[in-house]
């Protein structure tokens, strides 16, 4: 009976500290710049990558510092002309993250021969204030509730209230 009342109170315990650490512990942290999707870019037979910096409204942004960084490190610094249009020399295949004052954009750069059919030829990157609507609803419960974290606390609870709340530890009296 007794380690049945320890096993308990272990149980009350855990899902105590499941209330308090899932969001410090598992929870996903979401950086939402709004230009998250990676972009699919065919460099042009001599190495280059050719783009386009506009605002929010579609006008071409110029003078625009663009970066390009890869594996943390920044490879290639250009500049916008007047039409907003940037070109970038001597760069290979890879992963980049392309910046610019207002905001970034995961680009995936391809050599002419390996790109895919639905890679684009020039990049366009949007640069301005970003708009996020409809990004979080009204009650987030249901993005929590994809948390395996907040998952294994329902199931915890689940188990340690009603075995808290049984008052059948004392021995039945005939």
């Amino acid at each position: 009976m007794r380690s049945m009342r320890l096993l308990r109170d272990f149980a009350v315990l855990l899902a105590c500290v499941g209330l308090i650490l899932p969001r410090s512990l598992g929870a996903q942290t979401i950086e939402f710049d709004g230009t998250r999707s990676t972009v699919d870019v065919v460099l042009s037979a001599e190495g280059q990558l050719h783009g386009q910096v506009i605002d929010s409204q579609g006008h071409p942004v110029d003078e625009a510092l663009v970066g390009l960084r890869s594996h943390g490190r920044q490879v290639a610094v250009a500049t916008t002309g007047t039409d907003g249009r940037f070109t970038v020399y001597e760069l290979r295949g890879g992963l980049y993250e392309v910046a610019t004052e207002h905001g970034n954009t995961t680009v995936r750069i391809w050599a002419p021969s390996t790109a895919p059919p639905a890679a684009q030829q020039s990049l366009m990157v949007v640069s301005g204030p970003n708009v996020v609507r409809g990004a979080f609803s009204c009650c987030s419960c249901v993005r929590a509730l994809a948390n395996p974290w907040v998952l294994a606390l329902i199931a915890t609870a689940a188990i340690a209230i009603p075995l808290a709340l049984d008052d059948d530890d004392e021995p039945a009296s005939l």
